[in-house]
């Protein structure tokens, strides 16, 4: 009986009495009958179906394209008797496609277990489902995968509780374990049997381009689509390559495009954007160039230099040679300080349209977390998605990340002084272009400038300055009545490119809702610009509109 019971223990939800176990009623639940005698006997227990799915199919694998020696070194611990691997790697990088080709050789069927969505139930139930999905191996001969490991610092107790259940549930009865991750797990914790780690990293330069050259012959591209530059520009893995191409094809027909062009793929490239930075940060299209912002000579001369540094990164890191002598630090890092509404975000668009980048501001309000460690992870996060994608980070309002440091010996200083140090460390490593805005400057942590390459400051605009930017904001198609006085707005009034611009919006809603509503008039602007100084704070009497203070009733 006790042998009996071992047997079917696995297999049947017994209800085993310790002190009468003859008398166990020993019935088939659903599942077995199916796997006995039903039409499908691979379908998976449907109690479960939102949990468990079949990652083995019928059909032809795609050749392994980059990472060749993970397979290799799969099988090599597999023969050593290792049943437990934790395969680590960013998104597409072919965590799954592996385990396929794996299982492929060695005649094995593959389940996959969403843990992200099994793990966030009681232990009662975890428990259950890791029994039910146990039989599914044992019944298919199948090896299990535990995919979408992952966890926030305050459930990491939890989780790991969860995964020494699901190890010891699973090898138990012999079944092949899988733990599928982004990032590496701290396994020594989970379990006490061997395992063997295997990250999927990045593919090189090479092997990007050969998976480019792969998938894209089911496409039709465009002339001036170079897969050299796609590979050299994205560092995706394999599955982001391929979903790009098929998003640009999608696109390319909506467009009514036969040929996918260089424009469209870039568009497909950009949308594989990680679902993680999209959620701390937001992309803001760069529409604006040199011409459209007004800036001094020096400003402008110092940008151009800083572009120039992107431009002709190749030719000076790979074909000079300063990658050996320079093997960090290789971005480009800027600043950008002044009062509020001087141009700093507008001037970080100027840069990424320069550069043909795409530009994500981030949110500092989803990056900065309560829990401890949880700030830190964010950071490191969206400076390695940014990477892979080649866009522009930016960084309005800095200080509250780049906060002086100190030593109060306070918990919460400590931390700070952590977060601190942490981005100062990103922002070098970074090797695309970072840009960092801040109405001040002296809050920021001196080390901090030492690993800027260019500190752009933003002054407090003169009469000409401010004449300029009235003229460059005004738009070419605005109506003007023939009394609108620029020069007077400009001396008179000491506006940033912010105000002014306020000023000019909120006129031509005053000029369209005024009469007949065909001419922006001086009146107009006078009593928009009197509006902003009561928004703001200032203190305005009549002398400061003569000789136009009847227009606005003063």
């Amino acid at each position: 009986m006790s042998v009996c019971l071992e047997q079917l223990l696995p297999l049947l939800n017994l209800r085993v009495s310790g002190s009468m176990p003859f008398s166990t009623v020993v019935s088939p639940d659903k599942r077995v009958i199916d796997f006995l005698f039903g039409k499908n006997p691979l379908r998976l227990d449907e109690n479960y179906i939102r949990f468990f799915q079949m990652l083995t199919k019928e059909g032809e694998l795609d050749p392994i394209l980059a990472n060749e020696g993970v397979l290799e070194a799969l099988e090599i611990s597999y023969g050593e008797g290792v049943r437990i691997f934790s395969i680590f790697g960013d998104e597409g990088s072919g965590r799954k496609f592996f385990i396929r080709h794996f299982c492929r050789r060695r005649g094995l069927q593959a389940i996959t277990i969403n843990c992200k969505k099994l793990f966030v139930y009681d232990f009662e139930f975890v428990n259950r489902a890791l029994w039910a999905v146990t039989r599914e191996c044992i019944l298919l001969g199948a090896c299990c995968c535990l995919d979408d490991l992952s966890f926030r610092e305050e459930e990491k107790e939890k989780f790991i509780g969860y995964m020494d259940l699901a190890f010891s549930s699973l090898t138990r009865h012999g079944v092949l374990c899988f733990a599928l991750s982004r990032e590496k797990l701290t396994m020594k914790e989970m379990t006490k049997e061997e395992f063997t780690e295997l990250e999927l990293p990045t593919p090189s330069n090479q092997e990007r381009e050969d998976c480019w050259k792969y998938y894209a012959k089911d496409y039709s591209l465009a002339e001036d689509v170079d897969l050299a530059e796609m590979a050299t520009k994205f560092l995706f893995t394999p599955g982001k390559i391929k979903a790009a191409l098929h998003q640009a094809r999608s696109y390319a027909v909506m467009d009514k495009d036969i040929l996918i062009p260089r424009s469209t793929l870039f568009k497909g490239c950009n949308n594989q954007m990680s679902s993680e930075l999209t959620q701390k940060a937001t992309r803001v299209k760069a529409n604006f160039g040199f011409e459209d912002i007004v800036m001094n000579k020096d400003q402008r001369e110092t940008l151009e230099h800083a572009i120039d540094q992107m431009t002709f990164r190749k030719q000076v890191y790979d074909n000079w040679n300063y990658t050996k002598k320079y093997p960090y630090g290789r971005g480009l890092s800027i600043l950008l300080f002044g009062a509020p509404g001087t141009g700093k975000s507008m001037c970080a668009q100027v840069i990424a349209h320069e550069l043909n980048l795409e530009l994500y501001r981030v949110d500092l309000s989803k990056v900065i977390d309560k829990y401890v460690g949880e700030t830190e992870k964010s950071i490191s996060m969206i400076f390695r998605e940014a990477k892979k994608c080649n866009v522009v980070l930016f960084f309005d309002e800095c200080d509250t990340l780049f906060a002086k440091r100190s030593d109060d010996g306070g918990s919460n200083q400590a931390s700070n002084n952590n977060k601190t140090a942490l981005l100062l460390q990103e922002v070098e490593a970074y090797d695309g272009v970072s840009v960092l805005a801040t109405n001040y400057k002296h809050n920021i942590d001196p080390a901090f400038f030492r690993r800027m390459k260019y500190i752009v400051e933003f002054q407090f605009p003169d009469a000409d300055t401010r004449e300029m930017l009235w003229r460059t904001t005004i738009p070419k198609g605005t109506p003007l009545g023939e009394d609108v006085d620029i020069r007077f707005l400009a001396e008179k009034f000491e506006f940033v490119g912010g105000n002014i611009k306020n000023c000019i919006l909120n006129a031509a809603f005053l000029a369209a809702a005024d009469g007949d509503g065909q001419e922006v008039c001086m009146k107009h602007y006078l009593q928009a610009i009197r509006y902003e100084f009561v928004k703001t704070g200032k203190v305005f009497t009549r002398s400061d509109f003569e000789p136009y203070a009847s227009l606005v009733g003063l």
